[in-house]
């Protein structure tokens, strides 16, 4: 489905990260803590990702895109453009060719969303893009916290989660 963008980009425009989880079923690997950490990226939570402004949507509705790595990556990327003063990163699909391009528009205060596969293009203020990864990052820790008891040993994505806090409180 491609929608295309409207005009409006005022401040009111709102930004939403909507995801659903196909799969919560967690990985266990008992290998070196470094490849561990590797295949959770690739594995854990399979889903969807839909980026919503009031002027359109890019869907992600594959059902197969790591929720958790993306929400990291996505950071990362936000780090790159606002810290980093990169006006370009990308984000590049494992499973596919396709990709998310992100671009600095007024003086860093926006960011221009694009996606090799619609022609919508999202422009979302720079503070909503990272308020909407912290909650996606803190709603998916709920997530795996409720999903942890069930593991023997955790030290593994305890750690991932710890290393990852530091990075989304910057």
């Amino acid at each position: 489905m491609r929608l295309l963008q409207r005009s409006h980009t005022s401040r009111s425009d709102m930004f939403k990260i909507v995801f659903s989880i196909n799969n919560r079923k967690i990985p266990y690997y008992q290998s070196e803590p470094a490849d561990a950490e590797l295949r959770i990226y690739y594995t854990l939570y399979p889903g969807i990702i839909d980026l919503i402004t009031d002027s359109g949507s890019i869907s992600m509705n594959w059902g197969w895109v790591p929720v958790f790595d993306f929400c990291v990556c996505l950071n990362e990327i936000y780090i790159q453009l606002i810290n980093e003063y990169k006006d370009l990163a990308k984000f590049e699909f494992t499973e596919s060719a396709d990709n998310l391009i992100f671009n600095t528009l007024d003086n860093r205060t926006k960011i221009k969303i694009s996606a090799s596969f619609t022609q919508t293009e999202l422009i979302v203020q720079t503070d909503d893009f990272k308020a909407e990864l912290t909650k996606m990052f803190n709603d998916i820790l709920q997530i795996l916290d409720s999903d942890l008891p069930q593991l023997e040993n955790k030290t593994i994505y305890l750690n991932l989660i710890e290393k990852y806090k530091l990075k989304f409180s910057s």
